[in-house]
């Protein structure tokens, strides 16, 4: 968003690319506006908000816990995983599951 042309250019682009097939978008005023489903990671700014990796994953998951990706690489991206994973097993331990990986058709492959 941060690098979409025009005031309005990542809505359009939000719109655009709902329309044009994608399942969800990460702009939130987006949704808001065209009723498009919301998903994505948070911000690092989100996770350097926060102590450590683990205290920003845990209070996310608390907040999104049907809607949770964590963000990896803030700082060390093998730790990161390492912790996300910790996260979530917290996360299904209360009676929640990350967010799964769409799978796409073999007429749209990834």
């Amino acid at each position: 968003m941060r690098r979409a042309q025009g005031i309005d250019g990542a809505l359009s682009a939000s719109r655009a690319a709902f329309v044009g097939g994608c399942a969800a978008t990460s702009n939130v005023l987006a949704g808001k506006l065209f009723g498009i489903p919301v998903r994505g990671t948070h911000a690092h700014s989100w996770v350097m908000a926060f102590g450590d990796e683990l205290e920003a994953f845990d209070t996310f998951a608390q907040a999104m816990p049907n809607n949770c990706v964590f963000l990896v690489d803030t700082y060390d991206t093998l730790e990161g995983v390492h912790k996300a994973v910790e996260a979530g097993e917290r996360l299904r331990a209360r009676g929640h599951e990350m967010v799964l990986p769409q799978h796409r058709s073999a007429a749209h492959p990834g």
